[in-house]
């Protein structure tokens, strides 16, 4: 496990697992936060999920280019998902109510859990 940050206590922790021992070269990447020492944003894709860029022309903002301790490519096509997705308070795909989510919350904390059941859907990010 590799720690990015200061001393002992890293804001960020990753490691890559080989899930399949028949297949080494099958590798998964795992990265925890603290979530007391950072915060999540989503930026909207270049063709997903909108068609189109979106507010930030798929782009972490200049302002916030020295800040970011990683940045992750999701790679889900939303017309491939039974999720929904918003961004900025804006649903583009409403959520499914028996389905996981992957919320960021206004003040950038990120949870995992049932869609309506934890979450209120004034949550300003979902997937």
């Amino acid at each position: 496990m590799v720690g990015e940050g200061d001393g002992p206590n890293p804001a960020m922790l990753v490691t890559f697992p080989r899930p399949d021992p028949l297949h080494p070269g099958v590798v998964a990447a795992v990265a925890r936060f603290d979530q007391t020492r950072t915060r999540a944003r989503f930026i909207a894709g270049t063709r997903d999920p909108v068609g189109r860029p979106g507010p930030e022309g798929a782009q972490v903002p200049p302002a916030h280019r020295p800040a970011p301790l990683a940045t992750f490519n999701s790679g889900f096509r939303l017309a491939d998902s039974v999720g929904g997705f918003s961004s900025g308070g804006q649903p583009l795909a409403a959520p499914r109510d028996d389905a996981a989510s992957l919320v960021i919350a206004d003040m950038g904390r990120i949870s995992v859990d049932q869609w309506g059941r934890a979450w209120p859907r004034s949550s300003r990010t979902w997937r």
